[in-house]
Order: C-alpha cells, then structure tokens, then sequence
C-alpha cells in the first residue's frame, strides 16, 4: 500500500463507547477509513482478512477498571508476531498503562487526544 496516496485503515480495538465517539471526531477530517471493534477477537478477524495499516489498541478493553488485561497484552503481543509489518499504537487516556502494551508488541503510544497526529505522523502524512 503507497501510503502517502491511499486511504489508509485504521482499525480501533475500544469498548468504551463514549472514547469511540471521541476517536471519531478527532478523525473525521483526516483522510482514513477508521474501522471501530469492541473486542480482540473482532480485531482478530478484520485484521486476517483486511488490509489494515495501523492497529489502535486501547488501553480501556478490559472488564477491570484499574489495569490492561492479561487478554489484550496476550492480543498485542500475538499481532505483533503474527503481522510485523503491522503498526500497533497503544492508545490511553493518559499513558498509565502504555508501557505494559509497548512492552506486549505495541510500537507506537499515544495519549487519545493526540491519537490523530500520531497515525499522521506513523503515516507520513501531514496532520
């Protein structure tokens, strides 16, 4: 994919339905086709038979309020070996859990409110 013409995918693991409407509008001006899912193994799915240039991982995908499940750790880390060419940005309200994601395969962090800066930039699009 010639990323700096086509219309890149975005692909967004988030179950937080108030951070997806937030995502969407920081996104609704770029040049992106953002695929929203709620859960690792929707992820799992798209990702085996799309062409995705960039995969979202949220921070927030977990039935616990305090801490990144065990499942999306095991998730990123499972993409990462699976698909290398793929970018993963861990994706958090305020970078508490980005390390653990980083340290599971995710390349990239960024906090949400600069998450479309940081696909631009990943992208080599201006922002």
């Amino acid at each position: 994919m010639n990323t700096e013409t086509a219309v890149a995918r975005v692909l967004v693991l988030e179950s937080r339905s108030f951070w997806v409407e937030y995502i969407k509008l920081l996104m609704e001006n770029l040049p992106l086709d953002v695929v929203f899912v709620t859960t690792a193994q929707e992820a799992m799915q798209i990702i085996s038979i799309q062409d995705i240039a960039i995969l979202v991982v949220s921070d927030c995908v977990t039935p616990q309020e305090n801490h990144v499940s065990g499942e999306i750790l095991s998730f990123a880390k499972n993409i990462q070996e699976r698909f290398p060419e793929l970018a993963i940005v861990a994706n958090s309200s305020n970078c508490n859990y980005t390390k653990d994601l980083k340290t599971a395969g995710c390349g990239h962090c960024s906090i949400r409110s600069h998450l479309g800066k940081k696909i631009c930039e990943i992208l080599n699009r201006p922002v």
